[in-house]
């Protein structure tokens, strides 16, 4: 790193000029128990049974293997009443230890491999600035934006599109070479070349079971920001945060469970006598005009053959996600023995301003492993509130 506004001479409204950089080459192990098979005795039967591991363990598993490279500038301007903070970051991961699914003739459920060379790169961005300070008031602005982007370079697999997630009905996660990690495929309406949906005999569309035909998106964001303002008067402050996720996709299992039931907005539509799927033609290419009933449609394509298509949403959301009330006692109040005391309200969660999935949180969805995406059942978010006494020694 090196600060340049130490080094040569600055204009005056330059506070502090900073570049720093750095090159870093970390490994990384594995959970316990990845290489050899894991077998258990269960008591049953004449003397009890012996489960098998249905994870195909690899004894010749690799340390994962990071090579990072990271730019960046500090710039400080008008008396550090605006501040701007860059980053640009590459890194290279070779033989990630991944466990992805296996087709299960092979008697295995999954197995742990080295998944080759992952890139992420992307750009962080933090502005602070203070438009209006006096001796009782100061307003403080905080924005954050980063983007990340990632690919998978190369698989050590004979599979060039291994699932991350467990295969089910709804969809499964990919981890699929030449392409973005978290690439999500579903079941989808089987279509003509023109792109019409094509029903059977009763009118029903048809639906294509095999979830690798279809991709529904990426489930990681576009980019993600953050604002905080932060008002000061005498003692008094309160701050606001708001964050917003840009894109992403999301497939909602519970959004097709409740439509399932009748129990969605979704299925209100129609319910009094019937519709014609609309855009579909018949299996001869003719134009469909058999009514199907709300009913039997949403127990088809939500129930009997759920098409995750249909229930596929786009994560982008904004959110009040804290709000804070502090006042901070005077030092000569907080008693000897402390340096300080405040007392803060606290809500967080508490509104959506922007919501682009339906009827359920983006974020219930989300998590630090692979199996992401894919939403059902999830909990509903809560708000919270809270109240903090802080002392400061």
């Amino acid at each position: 790193s090196a600060i340049i506004s130490d080094m040569v001479s600055m204009p005056a409204f330059i506070s502090l000029l900073k570049l720093r950089s750095s090159y870093a080459f970390v490994g990384n192990g594995t959970k316990f128990n990845q290489l050899k098979p894991s077998h258990q005795l269960v008591p049953g039967g004449n003397g009890g049974f012996l489960n098998l591991d249905r994870t195909l363990r690899n004894a010749n598993l690799k340390p994962e293997q990071t090579r990072s490279f990271e730019a960046g500038v500090e710039l400080s301007l008008f008396r550090d009443r605006f501040d701007i903070e860059g980053t640009f970051y590459h890194t290279n991961t070779v033989n990630q230890i991944l466990e992805i699914g296996v087709p299960n003739p092979s008697g295995y459920a999954s197995r742990i491999i080295n998944a080759g060379n992952i890139r992420n790169q992307g750009v962080e961005v933090l502005l602070r600035a203070t438009p209006v300070q006096t001796s009782k008031f100061k307003w403080n602005v905080t924005l954050n934006f980063g983007v990340n982007r990632n690919k998978v370079l190369r698989l050590h697999t004979f599979h060039k599109a291994p699932p991350l997630s467990s295969p089910e009905t709804l969809g499964m996660i990919v981890a699929e070479e030449g392409k973005g990690f978290g690439e999500i495929y579903t079941s989808s309406f089987i279509r003509d070349a023109s792109g019409a949906i094509v029903v059977d005999d009763s009118g029903k569309p048809m639906v294509e079971g095999d979830v690798s035909k279809h991709h529904a998106g990426n489930y990681n964001p576009d980019w993600t920001a953050g604002l905080t303002n932060t008002f000061s008067y005498k003692n008094f402050s309160l701050s606001s945060l708001i964050d917003e996720r840009k894109g992403g996709v999301i497939v909602s299992g519970t959004q097709a469970l409740l439509a399932s039931k009748g129990a969605s907005e979704l299925t209100v539509a129609n319910r009094e006598g019937g519709f014609v799927v609309p855009n579909s033609v018949r299996e001869n290419g003719a134009k469909n005009d058999i009514a199907v009933s709300a009913e039997d449609y949403w127990k088809w394509v939500a129930s009997d053959n759920i098409v995750g298509e249909l229930f596929t949403y786009n994560a982008t959301n904004i959110r009040l996600r804290e709000v804070g009330l502090t006042y901070s006692f005077a030092p000569e109040s907080a008693g000897s023995f402390f340096k300080g005391a405040s007392l803060s309200l606290v809500g967080r969660n508490l509104f959506f301003l922007k919501n682009d999935a339906y009827g359920f949180d983006p974020e219930s969805a989300l998590g630090t492993g692979n199996n992401q995406g894919l939403e059902y059942t999830s909990v509903p978010a809560t708000r919270s509130y809270g109240v903090y006494l802080k002392f400061n020694f």
